[in-house]
């Protein structure tokens, strides 16, 4: 029961949250305006990989970003979680990787965590990507304490127009050109 109410608010937050889809350090930006990220204000961030591809090279199975949103879920796209069919993938296809904004860097900070559950939002459409929301259950929680990867800081109020807001991720503004290691913020 507690479990399911975890589930209900962990969609109704999602409603709130924007994932963060580009960015790169590098001479063109990968998010207009955005700038080398601080481990400090991004610990949310997390890699969500192919677990067959990232077991064999590190980082190489990564196939979107995602936030932590509490100790055990992960918030993300939907469009990441199925197949080429639109058919939800089983947890055991992926693993979430956090604590560090290199992708292919295993720090001391690094967490590597198996997935137990995949949740996409009931009404996505993979034509439009109208409610294009999906979470991932950790297998085991990220501990409280850990000093590289933490949840998101929510928000508690609605923010107003105008409100400003950060995002952070790996990605390409370009078809066919490689994502970078590590991410970037913009506000």
């Amino acid at each position: 029961m507690r479990r399911h109410r975890a589930e209900k608010v962990a969609w109704f937050m999602a409603g709130f949250l924007a994932v963060a889809v580009t960015a790169q350090h590098d001479p063109e930006p990968r998010i207009v305006g955005g700038f080398p990220a601080l481990e400090a204000t991004t610990r949310h961030q997390v890699s969500i990989r192919r677990r067959s591809s990232d077991e064999s090279a590190f980082g190489a199975g990564h196939i979107c970003g995602g936030s932590l949103i509490d100790s055990r879920t992960v918030l993300t796209a939907a469009h990441c979680l199925v197949d080429s069919l639109d058919k939800k993938r089983p947890a055991g296809y992926f693993r979430v990787v956090g604590g560090s904004v290199n992708r292919y860097e295993r720090s001391a900070g690094t967490v590597v965590r198996t997935v137990s559950r995949v949740g996409v939002h009931e009404r996505y459409n993979a034509k439009n990507f109208d409610n294009d929301v999906g979470l991932l259950i950790l297998s085991e929680p990220v501990p409280e304490t850990h000093p590289a990867m933490k949840p998101i800081a929510m928000a508690t109020k609605t923010p107003t127009l105008l409100t400003s807001c950060q995002t952070s991720g790996w990605g390409s503004t370009k078809a066919y050109v490689r994502e970078p290691p590590s991410y970037e913020p913009s506000t």
